[in-house]
């Protein structure tokens, strides 16, 4: 497997699967600079959607709204919901934990959120997904270089295909540039996207 995007581009080389069966996959990267939060169209689109229907939604239909946005595979930054009066109003009440859940995924990691699973929501495969690519995202913009072993333990990955395969979501969604250097066993970051500051 061989992973580089000197020029914009990560491929992945054909990798043996199951006996002789072989497999190419592309995908692209860091096509611009990554250096805040970017959607498609569609996802920006989605989201001016919902913070218009958050200034109506209360109770449990704004925490209905809340988990529509984090199943969105587009959002990745939150601040402006968190602003949102009614997402607010959700504190104290019975659907307080969609408010924490929805702080985590904009300041936390999937550690922070495992450490208080018990008290938030259930997360969707494509939630937990999400989470998982902020929480590289958290750790690229701390260091430039990120083991796999790290990622593993701390996205609770048993292997390294699954690892790799997030990284590859994260190049596709433009939630970071970097090359993936099997041999060395690591993620090295050029650049990642900001997320939400906590103020």
């Amino acid at each position: 497997l061989e992973l580089c995007n000197g020029t914009g581009t990560v491929r992945r080389c054909a990798r043996q699967r199951r006996g002789p069966q072989h497999l190419a996959e592309e995908a692209e990267a860091g096509r611009t600079s990554a250096t805040t939060a970017k959607m498609s169209e569609g996802g920006a689109e989605f989201y001016s959607a919902q913070l218009l229907l958050a200034k109506s939604a209360k109770g449990a239909a704004a925490a209905s709204l809340i988990g529509q946005v984090l199943e969105h595979p587009s959002v990745y930054v939150f601040g402006e919901l968190l602003d949102v009066e009614n997402v607010k109003a959700l504190a104290g009440t019975a659907q307080s934990a969609s408010l924490e859940l929805l702080k985590c995924f904009a300041y936390g990691t999937w550690k922070d959120y495992r450490a208080a699973a018990g008290a938030l929501p259930a997360l969707s495969a494509g939630q937990a997904a999400k989470l998982k690519k902020l929480s590289v995202v958290t750790l690229a913009s701390r260091a430039k270089t990120i083991a796999y072993a790290a990622l593993m333990r701390e996205l609770e990955m048993s292997n390294v295909r699954e690892v790799e395969d997030l990284i590859i979501e994260c190049f596709n969604g433009e939630l970071l540039q970097g090359k993936i250097d099997q041999r060395a066993q690591q993620l090295e970051v050029h650049s990642c996207i900001g997320r939400d500051v906590r103020l």
